[in-house]
């Protein structure tokens, strides 16, 4: 998987798959980049050298 994203209220069972993400070289955050955190709205999971990309498309649609 190179990327994954979710949105709507985001659930305490992404964390382990965050780990697993950020442990495997590549990044989490919100769809608009930020950090991500518990209160986040939506969630994105990307291979580190898809994530400006995916950024740049995602927070269009958010």
């Amino acid at each position: 998987m190179e990327a994954f994203w979710q949105y709507s209220q985001v659930l305490s069972g992404l964390l382990s798959g965050a780990l697993l993400v950020e442990e495997a070289g590549g990044r989490i955050s919100d769809t608009h980049g930020r950090p991500w955190s518990f209160t986040s709205r939506d969630f994105l999971a990307t291979a580190s050298a898809l994530h400006a990309a995916s950024v740049e498309v995602l927070s269009t649609i958010a």
